[in-house]
């Protein structure tokens, strides 16, 4: 409807920092000189969380039915999993600090970064708006508080 009627938004973005370069990775954003590679990587992701149980929260975009669709693919290009992408493509530490602007579930994000943490075995260090997370073999620092 927004498209419909013209009106325009801010795209949100998150930032990860690897080895010591801080990135921004907007919603949706294609012009990212890695943007195939984060893309290919992202496939990736979701084939193996899938394989462990894990499926995209498609509750986020109202009358999502099939993620192929217009609406679960720019859902599946939110900014927080193209961070996480991008971090995963390009951390050789298996250590991920990530600014995420998340926007829809909590739960969600929280569910999917553990899955993350525990699949990649990788530690993923979390700043929302509110705290630090660390995510370490499937499990928050939090104790999902």
């Amino acid at each position: 409807m927004m498209t419909d009627k013209g009106v325009t938004k801010d795209p949100s973005c998150s930032t990860i920092e690897i080895n010591g370069v801080v990135h921004e990775l907007f919603a949706g954003d294609t012009s990212h000189p890695q943007t195939k590679e984060i893309f290919q990587q992202l496939d990736d992701v979701e084939e193996r969380l899938k394989f462990v149980g894990h499926v995209l929260d498609s509750s986020q975009a109202p009358m999502v039915d099939d993620l192929d669709d217009e609406k679960g693919h720019s859902l599946r290009l939110h900014n927080e999993r193209l961070a996480i992408a991008f971090g995963l493509l390009n951390s050789k530490q298996g250590f991920l600090f990530v600014y995420l602007k998340i926007y829809g579930s909590a739960t969600s994000a929280t569910m999917l970064l553990k899955f993350i943490s525990r699949v990649f075995n990788v530690d993923i260090i979390v700043r929302d708006h509110i705290q630090f997370h660390h995510f370490r073999n499937g499990s928050c620092s939090c104790k999902d508080y």
